[in-house]
């Protein structure tokens, strides 16, 4: 299959926010459950929430919203600085390519690589005995940063 340079960067853009759009919202989900657990009157066992709350002497729906509001704020600052230079490598490569090329060339073997070892990670992540107001907070984090990245891919895609 053939396809263009912007349509392979707008292609590789929209991954990038799906599978961030993924994780934000089963990192919402995660800390939705242990908020239910803190409204209750239970606490969770190693549970960020629950130390953030007790040592700022804070509800724990407060600290719920600090962890939120902290993740999102990391995942904004990984999306403008990590992921900018990966986008910017991965679009240079796309351009380098005579238009129209084979939709197998948008990414390298090492790239392969990493989205193998990345979803394994993330599988493996999800049996781990982790509380599960950190789960959010990583997949929300990394969520809001693939999603960043995907709006670079967009923005890339149209600058030229």
């Amino acid at each position: 299959m053939q396809i263009r340079h912007r349509s392979a960067i707008l292609f590789s853009g929209f991954i990038w926010f799906a599978i961030g759009m993924l994780l934000l919202f089963r990192g919402l989900q995660y800390l939705a459950q242990a908020s239910e657990v803190f409204l209750r009157g239970q606490e969770l066992p190693f549970s960020v929430i629950g130390l953030i709350s007790r040592h700022l002497t804070i509800k724990p729906l407060d600290a719920i919203y600090m962890v939120l509001s902290f993740a999102f704020l990391l995942g904004i600052a990984k999306g403008r600085l990590a992921m900018r230079h990966t986008v910017n490598r991965i679009v240079n490569r796309i351009r380098q390519f005579p238009s129209p090329f084979h939709i197998k060339h948008i990414y390298g073997k090492s790239y392969y690589v990493l989205m193998i070892s990345m979803s394994c990670v993330g599988i493996v992540f999800k049996f781990l005995p982790i509380p599960i107001d950190l789960k959010g907070f990583f997949d929300a984090t990394i969520g809001v940063a693939l999603i960043n990245g995907g709006i670079l891919y967009t923005r890339e895609a149209y600058a030229t």
